[in-house]
C-alpha cells in the first residue's frame, strides 16, 4: 500500500545547504531535517507541505509550497 503513494525526489546535502543560504533560510527559525523536508517538496513537481508546525509553514509559504486549507 505505501510503495503504491507517489515519492519525493531524494535532494543532496550539498543542495540542501545552497537552499538554505541562496532562499536565506537560516533566518526563518527550522532546522537541516526541515529544510530538507522543504528541499524535496520544491523539487518534486505538483508537491506541497501541509505541517501544523507554525516556522515550517511559515518557510513553506516563503518558499512557495505550504498546502493551504480552509481555518479550522
Amino acid at each position: 500500500m505505501l510503495r503504491e503513494l507517489p515519492s519525493a525526489r531524494v535532494i543532496a546535502s550539498e543542495d540542501i545547504v545552497e537552499l538554505i543560504e541562496s532562499a536565506l533560510l537560516y533566518g526563518l527559525g527550522i532546522g537541516f531535517v526541515d529544510a530538507q523536508l522543504l528541499a524535496c517538496v520544491k523539487a518534486t513537481f505538483g508537491l506541497t507541505l501541509g505541517t501544523r508546525d507554525a516556522r515550517r509553514f511559515r518557510a513553506a509559504l516563503y518558499l512557495g509550497c505550504a498546502y493551504h486549507t480552509a481555518p479550522d
